[in-house]
């Protein structure tokens, strides 16, 4: 489960997790996600997300297909590999552009990860929360997040690519 939010909401939500869960860890990743397409946009008109992503100097092909988005619960299939250096064009697919993301993972006991991403990519920045469940659902965090969900950050860079369309 994903939620766009304000830069405001982001910190005071930063704060609610905090006082919530004193018991979570706590780790900051920084990513950066080169994307791939092409010109007509093949793959994303298909649901699917090409992207190379790097984290902490290891490089790794990614593909995403959305299968299935049921009340703010998406589902995907994705499929990855090592590569051993970042690529120009992968399968005839060219460099669309980067999205680089700061993320602040709270780890809780039960295993579910609640993560705040700051992610820059074509000029902007935005706000994000996702929640990836391990064994219970944290509904006292759920409860102050905003009704909606989020749409993926592929999909936010590719509207911003396109002009700023969300």
């Amino acid at each position: 489960m994903k939620w766009l939010v304000s830069q405001d909401e982001f910190e005071q939500l930063i704060s609610v997790v905090r006082e919530l869960y004193p018991e979570a860890s706590l780790q900051t990743i920084k990513q950066i996600n080169y994307y791939y397409d092409s010109d007509s946009l093949m793959l994303f008109k298909q649901g699917i997300t090409l992207r190379v992503r790097v984290i902490e100097g290891k490089i790794a092909l990614e593909r995403k297909e959305n299968l299935t988005c049921v009340g703010g619960v998406r589902t995907a299939k994705e499929m990855n590999r090592e590569l051993d250096e970042l690529p120009e064009s992968v399968d005839g697919y060219e460099l669309l552009g980067i999205l680089q993301t700061t993320r602040t993972r709270f780890t809780l006991p039960d295993d579910t990860n609640i993560d705040f991403d700051i992610s820059r990519y074509l000029g902007i920045a935005d706000y994000e929360v996702e929640i990836e469940i391990g064994k219970a659902i944290p509904r006292a965090l759920i409860t102050k997040l905003p009704k909606c969900g989020a749409i993926g950050k592929y999909e936010r860079f590719i509207n911003q690519l396109r002009g700023g369309v969300q």
